[in-house]
This record gives structure tokens, C-alpha cells and sequence, in this order.
């Protein structure tokens, strides 16, 4: 089975006024067309609790991700022009991140995911800053409810994390735990640039 070694994460927020159970109905379709293309690993789409979308996409290499749309089929382009048309491309994002770190904590099917995204301070040892992300796997292995954890960093240098859980009552959990473990802070608050942090939760939908 190949692995996938980039994710693509794409974030935005929809239209006012469009129904969001249509729009997720609609975004699920996606999936037939993704689920045959060679080179797809997986695909899950969240929303968060602010109405902010989550498509994230695994591949096996950057190159399969950009020849999957097909502009000759007429149905697949009626897709999208509808999917766009629901969509505030003022907040439309879509980034390639390449997989440096993968840890695994449990076979439980995930429901919520986190995603982190973030730089390092000018100045900061790349090499000593993944390193640093890296070792925070056994210490999170140890959180219960965690799925995976994955880290990856795309062309322009920036991070991401991504977390995921089997439900919210992990996620309280796991943050109690956290609140008296001081690494994961001290890390953040001394080697990454705070201005360049993004964050959400996003609640899974739709997972292939």
C-alpha cells in the first residue's frame, strides 16, 4: 500500500446564507471521483464550531495532486463551479504540507481533529525545531483518546500540526493533562513565532 508523503490542507468558510447541510452533501461527492484517482491516500472533511471548513487531502506526491480534476468532464465541472459559488474566496486557503513526522496512538476512528499552523522564530535551528516538534510524540502517545498526530511544512516554511481524537471528551481530557505538562508550552513560546499561529478544531463529516 503506498504511503502518503504530502497533505493538502484547504480552509475557507461559506457564503452567508448557504445551507450548510446541502453544501457538506455536496462536498462529499468529491469523494468518487478522489477515491479512484491514483496517487489518493485519503481524504477527510470537518467544520469547526465558527463555520470554518476543513478539506484535508493525503497524497502520495505532489504531482498526482494536481492532475486528478479532469476540466473535460462536464459533470465534475459542474461540481465545482457549484462548490465555488457557496464558497467566500476571501477566505479560501489551500496549502501543501510534506510529511515529516507521523505518530500513531490508537486504531479508534477519529471524530475531531485539530490543526495547528505555524512558523519558527527568525533565527531558530530548523533542524533543532522539527526535532523539538518530534519529541513530543511519546509524550502525547500517553494521551488517552489520541488517534494520530502528524507534522509537515510546506515550500514558503510553514508548520503544521495536525491532531486527532476520538470525541470531545478526549480533547478535555488531554487539555487537563496538558495544563500541568509545560514542555509542549515552553516549546511553542520560545521557538515558534506567535504572530504567524493559526488554530482551529474541526468535527469530521467525512472520512475515506
Amino acid at each position: 500500500m503506498n504511503k502518503a508523503k504530502f497533505i493538502e490542507i484547504t480552509l475557507f468558510k461559506t457564503k452567508e446564507g448557504v445551507n450548510q447541510a446541502d453544501f457538506q452533501a455536496e462536498m462529499k461527492q468529491w469523494n468518487t471521483y478522489l477515491a479512484n484517482h491514483n496517487g489518493f491516500i485519503s481524504r477527510k472533511i470537518a467544520v469547526s464550531a465558527d463555520g470554518q471548513y476543513a478539506d484535508i487531502n493525503y497524497w502520495t506526491d505532489l504531482e498526482v495532486s494536481k492532475t486528478w480534476f479532469d476540466n473535460e468532464n462536464p459533470e465534475m465541472v459542474k461540481l465545482f463551479d457549484s462548490n465555488m459559488a457557496k464558497i467566500d474566496e476571501e477566505t479560501l486557503s489551500d496549502t501543501f504540507f510534506e510529511i515529516n513526522n507521523e505518530a500513531f496512538a490508537g486504531t479508534d476512528k477519529a471524530t475531531v481533529v485539530d490543526i495547528f499552523l505555524f512558523k519558527p522564530k527568525a533565527g531558530v535551528n530548523l533542524e533543532a525545531f522539527e526535532k523539538e516538534m518530534i519529541k513530543f510524540n511519546n509524550t502525547l502517545a500517553d494521551y488517552k483518546g489520541l488517534v494520530s498526530r502528524t507534522n509537515g511544512v510546506s515550500a514558503n516554511g510553514n508548520y503544521l500540526e495536525l491532531v486527532y481524537w476520538t470525541d470531545f471528551e478526549a480533547i478535555k481530557s488531554a487539555e487537563e493533562k496538558g495544563a500541568q505538562d509545560t514542555e509542549i508550552e515552553d516549546f511553542f513560546t520560545q521557538m515558534t513565532d506567535e504572530e504567524s499561529v493559526f488554530s482551529n478544531r474541526f468535527e469530521i463529516f467525512s472520512d475515506i
